[in-house]
């Protein structure tokens, strides 16, 4: 008699402990640090349908709606200090009333936040890289050769290679009455006009300062730090570094010292085919 009830008390004990343990409700909580700025984060994440096997269902401000299964979930893109963010995954799952269903529902609630854990570390690994959040190849940098000659026009439509090396043609023309020698590549950069229309200018590093004449004028490059991103591609495939380079400065808060320049590593002139083309972001920042 004495060792049925002691069953029972182990029993009633066990029991009592699963509910005492185990929630009603069971909240799963993952929370990921990432070193990259929260709006970087937050637009990778919204650039995919998913996330391993958990499914973006909806896309808020700052927030995804996240189905894990027939779990649903919630990811929340936190900002932190030092241009790094934190990934907040969140769920609920109702525990169940029976001691039998608790202890199931718990094992998989420790499943899935182990299953959430393990997808943000590879998020984390990967938007920690540069390169793949923002898809360019971005380094800081010093620009070496700082006494230009430099020419400039406006054009009622986007200058088109010929138009652009004529431009430099004549800087050479002029550096070569001063028995100046380029040294290194031609640099560019094309401003559109408020009115309309774009301003080109072209400018060639010389072994030495020229005199101003007429469209020709000098120009010094600050030896300030510079964002640099080499680009292989055409026109487009520049517009988009650009474009991404701009994503960078936004996220990261940088101070813009002067517009971008080219440079034009390539001949365009002589090379035909766009995809062999190699440019240089050069961005002075702050």
């Amino acid at each position: 008699m004495r060792k049925w009830l002691l069953v029972t008390i182990v029993l009633l004990l066990a029991l009592g402990s699963i509910y005492w343990f185990i929630p009603a409700q069971l909240k799963i909580v993952q929370i990921t640090p990432v070193h990259c700025p929260s709006p970087a984060a937050y637009r990778a994440i919204a650039a995919k349908d998913s996330l391993g096997q958990a499914r973006i269902v909806k896309k808020l401000l700052n927030t995804f709606e996240v189905q894990i299964g027939d779990i649903g979930s919630t990811i929340n893109v936190l900002p932190l200090p030092n241009d790094s963010c934190a990934l907040q995954w969140t769920s609920e799952m109702d525990a169940g009333a029976s001691p039998i269903t608790r202890i199931k529902r718990y094992n998989q609630a420790v499943a899935i936040k182990k299953n959430m854990a393990a997808i943000l570390a590879d998020f984390k690994l990967w938007a920690e890289q540069i390169n793949n959040l923002y898809g360019i190849k971005l380094r800081e940098r010093t620009f070496g050769d700082t006494t230009l000659i430099a020419t400039k026009t406006n054009t009622a439509v986007y200058p088109g290679v010929n138009d652009i090396y004529s431009l430099i043609n004549n800087l050479k023309q002029y550096s070569a009455g001063f028995q100046a020698k380029p040294t290194s590549h031609p640099l560019l950069n094309i401003t559109p006009l408020a009115k309309g229309g774009y301003q080109v200018m072209t400018a060639i590093p010389v072994d030495k300062p020229l005199p101003e004449q007429g469209a020709f004028f000098r120009r010094k490059i600050p030896l300030n730090k510079f964002l640099f991103v080499e680009v292989q591609g055409g026109d487009s495939t520049v517009q988009r570094s650009l474009r991404q380079l701009q994503l960078y400065i936004n996220d990261h808060r940088k101070t813009v010292m002067a517009l971008p320049f080219l440079a034009l590593v390539t001949d365009r002139s002589q090379v035909p085919d766009t995809s062999e083309w190699i440019t240089h972001i050069y961005l002075p920042v702050f």
